[in-house]
Protein backbone atom coordinates (compact mmCIF):
# COMPACT_ATOMS: atom_id res chain seq x y z
CA UNK A 1 0.00 0.00 0.00
CA UNK A 2 1.04 3.14 -0.96
CA UNK A 3 2.05 6.09 1.77
CA UNK A 4 3.74 8.97 2.48
CA UNK A 5 5.91 8.34 5.69
CA UNK A 6 7.33 12.13 5.84
CA UNK A 7 5.93 15.72 5.06
CA UNK A 8 7.37 18.71 4.47
CA UNK A 9 5.80 22.15 4.21
CA UNK A 10 7.90 24.44 1.07
CA UNK A 11 6.06 27.70 1.09
CA UNK A 12 4.60 28.92 -1.56
CA UNK A 13 2.08 26.01 -1.60
CA UNK A 14 4.68 22.85 -2.06
CA UNK A 15 4.83 19.76 -0.45
CA UNK A 16 8.18 17.44 -0.22
CA UNK A 17 6.28 13.90 0.39
CA UNK A 18 8.59 11.17 0.96
CA UNK A 19 6.77 7.65 0.83
CA UNK A 20 7.12 4.71 3.27
CA UNK A 21 9.21 3.01 -0.22
CA UNK A 22 11.72 5.67 -0.22
CA UNK A 23 10.11 7.10 -3.28
CA UNK A 24 10.39 11.47 -2.92
CA UNK A 25 7.73 13.16 -5.23
CA UNK A 26 7.03 17.28 -4.82
CA UNK A 27 3.45 18.32 -5.04
CA UNK A 28 2.55 22.04 -5.68
CA UNK A 29 -1.00 22.10 -4.04
CA UNK A 30 -1.91 25.84 -5.69
CA UNK A 31 -3.57 23.91 -8.67
CA UNK A 32 -5.69 21.84 -6.27
CA UNK A 33 -6.70 24.92 -3.87
CA UNK A 34 -7.75 26.59 -7.88
CA UNK A 35 -9.82 23.99 -8.33
CA UNK A 36 -11.87 23.08 -5.09
CA UNK A 37 -12.96 26.64 -4.04
CA UNK A 38 -16.42 25.16 -3.84
CA UNK A 39 -14.91 23.99 0.02
CA UNK A 40 -15.49 26.27 2.32
CA UNK A 41 -12.50 27.09 4.19
CA UNK A 42 -9.66 26.01 1.31
CA UNK A 43 -8.80 29.46 1.31
CA UNK A 44 -7.11 29.49 4.77
CA UNK A 45 -4.47 26.99 3.25
CA UNK A 46 -3.06 29.79 1.57
CA UNK A 47 -1.87 30.99 4.83
CA UNK A 48 1.52 29.97 5.49
CA UNK A 49 1.00 29.30 8.92
CA UNK A 50 -2.30 27.02 8.39
CA UNK A 51 -0.08 25.77 5.36
CA UNK A 52 2.59 24.17 7.55
CA UNK A 53 -0.16 22.25 9.74
CA UNK A 54 0.19 19.61 6.82
CA UNK A 55 -0.25 15.91 8.60
CA UNK A 56 -0.07 12.73 7.49
CA UNK A 57 -2.88 10.85 8.32
CA UNK A 58 -3.50 6.63 9.44
CA UNK A 59 -4.04 6.13 5.44
CA UNK A 60 -0.61 8.01 4.25
CA UNK A 61 -2.28 10.42 3.01
CA UNK A 62 -1.39 14.23 3.36
CA UNK A 63 -4.26 16.21 5.24
CA UNK A 64 -5.38 19.53 7.04
CA UNK A 65 -7.40 18.91 9.63
CA UNK A 66 -10.62 20.49 10.55
CA UNK A 67 -10.66 23.28 7.90
CA UNK A 68 -13.65 22.72 5.36
CA UNK A 69 -16.77 23.78 6.81
CA UNK A 70 -20.07 22.34 5.36
CA UNK A 71 -23.39 23.25 6.25
CA UNK A 72 -26.22 20.39 5.34
CA UNK A 73 -30.31 21.46 6.10
CA UNK A 74 -30.95 18.44 7.89
CA UNK A 75 -27.69 17.44 9.94
CA UNK A 76 -26.58 21.47 10.20
CA UNK A 77 -22.67 22.46 10.10
CA UNK A 78 -20.28 20.12 10.32
CA UNK A 79 -16.40 20.44 9.67
CA UNK A 80 -13.95 18.53 7.79
CA UNK A 81 -10.15 17.75 7.18
CA UNK A 82 -8.88 18.30 4.11
CA UNK A 83 -6.64 15.44 2.56
CA UNK A 84 -4.31 14.64 -0.39
CA UNK A 85 -4.46 10.71 -0.92
CA UNK A 86 -0.72 9.31 -1.09
CA UNK A 87 -2.00 8.13 -4.93
CA UNK A 88 -2.82 11.06 -6.19
CA UNK A 89 0.52 12.83 -4.72
CA UNK A 90 2.58 10.07 -6.16
CA UNK A 91 1.02 10.19 -9.69
CA UNK A 92 0.88 14.08 -9.94
CA UNK A 93 3.77 14.75 -7.87
CA UNK A 94 7.30 15.59 -9.51
CA UNK A 95 10.46 13.30 -9.09
CA UNK A 96 13.90 15.42 -7.24
CA UNK A 97 14.87 16.50 -10.52
CA UNK A 98 11.64 17.79 -12.24
CA UNK A 99 11.12 20.91 -9.12
CA UNK A 100 12.73 23.86 -8.80
CA UNK A 101 11.76 26.09 -5.75
CA UNK A 102 12.01 29.70 -5.94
Amino acid sequence: MLKVGVVECQFPLMLKCTFTTGAIKWLDVAPLLRNHTHLKGIERLWDEKVFNQAQIGEMGQVLWPSIIQTEDPVHGPSVWDYDISPEFIFAEGRSEGQVSIN
